[in-house]
C-alpha cells in the first residue's frame, strides 16, 4: 500500500479501481475460508476489503503510532506496514492472512460491522491487532525480533532495552561472545 510522504494514509489509493481489483482477486477465497470456520453466511467485496485495510492501518497509526496518546508500554506492537501490500494478493500473502484473521476475529466476537474509529471499542480492536499478529507469526509471515547486546552495552542499558524488546515480543540473546558457547 502507499502513504503520503507525510506518513498519512492515502484513502484515494484504497478507493482506486486498480487497488480494489487486487482485493477482488482474493475475495472469493476469503469468503470460502471464512464460511468453513463459521456457520453463517459471509460475503465481502473488494471495495470493503480495501477500505478495511485502510481503516486498520489508520487505526494503528492513530492508536499505536508515535503520536498516540496511549501509554506505549501497555499497547500491542503494530503490524508492519509492508505486510499490508496488496499487489499480487494471493491466499498465501500477508494481506490475505491479515484479512482472514480480522474477519475470523470479528465472527468470533459477533460483530456485525467495523468502526475502528469508535473509542468505546478501542480495547477490542487492540486485542484484534494482537490476534492478527499471532496469526501472522504462526503462518511464518512475521517474526519477533531476537537481539543480542555487544559487550559495549552497559548493564543498565541492557535492562532498559530488554524491557522494550520483550514488549515487542522479542527475545534477548546472550552476549555475542557467549553465543559460540551455546552452539
Amino acid at each position: 500500500m502507499t502513504a503520503h510522504s507525510s506518513g498519512a494514509l492515502d484513502i484515494a489509493f484504497y478507493q482506486a479501481p486498480d487497488t480494489i481489483a487486487q482485493f477482488e482477486h482474493i475475495k472469493d477465497d476469503l469468503t470460502r475460508d471464512l464460511q468453513s470456520t463459521s456457520e453463517g453466511s459471509v460475503s465481502v467485496s473488494g471495495q470493503e476489503l480495501a477500505l478495511f485495510v485502510h481503516a486498520l492501518q489508520k487505526f494503528q497509526q492513530d492508536v499505536l503510532g508515535p503520536h498516540a496518546s496511549l501509554d506505549q508500554s501497555a499497547v500491542p506492537t503494530r503490524i508492519p506496514a509492508k505486510l499490508f501490500q496488496s499487489q499480487n494478493a494471493t491466499t498465501s500473502s500477508a494481506v490475505y492472512k491479515i484479512l482472514l484473521a480480522s474477519y475470523e476475529y470479528r465472527q468470533q466476537h459477533g460483530w456485525s460491522d467495523w468502526d475502528l474509529s469508535d473509542p468505546s471499542r478501542r480495547s477490542q480492536y487492540l486485542d484484534m491487532v494482537v490476534y492478527i499478529r499471532e496469526a501472522l507469526i504462526s503462518s511464518g509471515l512475521l517474526r519477533n525480533p531476537s537481539v543480542f547486546f555487544a559487550e559495549s552495552v552497559t548493564e543498565d542499558d541492557r535492562e532498559r532495552l530488554s524491557a522494550s524488546i520483550q514488549h515487542l515480543g522479542g527475545t534477548c540473546l546472550p552476549l555475542f561472545n557467549q553465543i559460540s558457547a551455546l552452539t
